[in-house]
């Protein structure tokens, strides 16, 4: 019969979990996800820096207004235009810097090689957005975690035989 057959449920219980976070994966929307986090950091910036702008208005310190009301507008972008500002900073830095990187370099043609996979990813956040990246990476993600949990629970019904 099983040589090791102790150890089967666990097999089989670490396979079918593995199944059930792919399959999670692969269902959710993380661009939802990901616009109620900006939601509530933009709130929590909101919140955190109101205090300062309130007594730098009850003060009538134009420095304070200023730099008060500065954090208090990236809380507000946040909440609001959240994915417009991830693409932005996230793909201007990966687009910016393998091409400032690939310009200061003395063998342009090897640091191209190096900063090509993060430029070209950088384009694709402008193209395709941020919402629909993080969709694509969390469905691979959901499909390579349901072949591993798959190969895991075959190889441990294999070797328990």
């Amino acid at each position: 019969m099983y040589k090791n057959n102790r150890s089967l449920p666990y097999i089989l219980t670490g396979g079918i979990l593995g199944i059930l976070l792919g399959t999670l994966l692969l269902v959710i929307d993380f661009s939802k996800i990901l616009s109620l986090i900006f939601v509530i950091i933009g709130a929590f910036i909101l919140i955190a820096n109101l205090p300062a702008f309130i007594f730098s208005v009850t003060s009538l310190n134009i420095f304070g207004i200023i730099t008060s009301s500065l954090p208090i507008l990236a809380g507000i972008v946040m909440i609001f235009w959240h994915s417009t500002v991830l693409l932005y900073i996230i793909g201007a830095y990966l687009v910016v810097l393998p091409l400032v990187r690939v310009l200061l370099s003395s063998d342009k043609q090897y640091a191209l090689r190096i900063e090509l996979p993060r430029l070209i990813i950088g384009l694709l956040l402008f193209i395709i957005g941020p919402g629909t990246a993080f969709n694509a990476l969390f469905d691979v993600a959901g499909y390579i975690v349901i072949a591993f949990s798959l190969i895991f629970m075959i190889a441990g019904i294999l070797k328990s035989r």
